[in-house]
């Protein structure tokens, strides 16, 4: 009997550029997909364990070119890797910006992009928990892309995000 739980490294390379920082670990079993968490990874998630473990309860159902993993309640979930990324990249930056007291300027250095850029970035990172959850488990209304934030205003109260974004 072979053990069918891999690592987020050998099923995901890609979804965990930029996401290091908070997650420590994934692990998909036959009926679930186990997340450990970061101490960072804990503030994102509401529904996490003290412990910073979360399990999400999966099926395999066909789907195109083979057999997908979805939620077991049966929503149909579609992750945005692009939003995710830039999500987790953004709460980097602020964190970096807040620990580490560096100017926008010294990001955008660092990270080898413009200042301008930097800026409409970071703002990624002050979304409401409970989108930026939503968002991690890919259960955002389809409208909300990165490309539609990077166009609008992000509301600073968490319940104006809500409407603003599709959410109420």
């Amino acid at each position: 009997m072979t053990d069918s739980r891999q690592t987020s490294s050998q099923i995901l390379p890609d979804v965990v550029i930029g996401t290091d920082s908070l997650i420590e670990r994934i692990t998909i079993c036959a009926d679930n997909i186990e997340i450990r968490l970061t101490e960072p990874g804990r503030d994102l998630f509401v529904d996490a364990q003290p412990s910073g473990l979360m399990s999400i309860a999966t099926v395999m159902r066909p789907g195109v070119g083979g057999r997908q993993i979805v939620p077991r309640d049966g929503a149909s979930a579609r992750v945005d890797r692009s939003l995710v990324k830039a999500i987790a990249w953004a709460r980097d930056l602020r964190q970096r910006l807040e620990r580490d007291g560096k100017s926008l300027d010294e990001l955008a250095r660092e990270d080898g992009c413009s200042r301008p850029y930097v800026s409409s970035m970071i703002r990624l990172a002050y979304l409401a928990p409970g989108i930026t959850q939503s968002v991690l488990k890919g259960t955002q209304p389809a409208q909300l892309t990165l490309a539609d934030l990077m166009q609008r205003d992000i509301p600073i109260h968490w319940g104006e995000q809500r409407r603003a974004f599709g959410f109420s």
